[in-house]
């Protein structure tokens, strides 16, 4: 009987589990920065936002 299941090298198989585990890491690196990334942005632009409240400036902006 002909096994028709191929037969990966141990040393390819372990690569790639390597691989996965460096890119999971880098995605986990990424999501663990995004909540500064979002407050270093976002703050300023609520900061403005509400100067622009607080002075009479309008923010027709906001509906485009």
């Amino acid at each position: 009987m002909v096994s028709l299941v191929r037969r990966e090298p141990i040393s390819e198989i372990a690569e790639g589990i390597l691989l996965a585990q460096h890119r999971s890491r880098q995605r986990q690196a990424a999501l663990n920065v995004l909540p500064a990334i979002l407050t270093e942005v976002l703050q300023p632009l609520l900061r403005l936002h509400e100067e622009a409240l607080n002075s009479g400036i309008s923010t027709d902006y906001l509906r485009r």
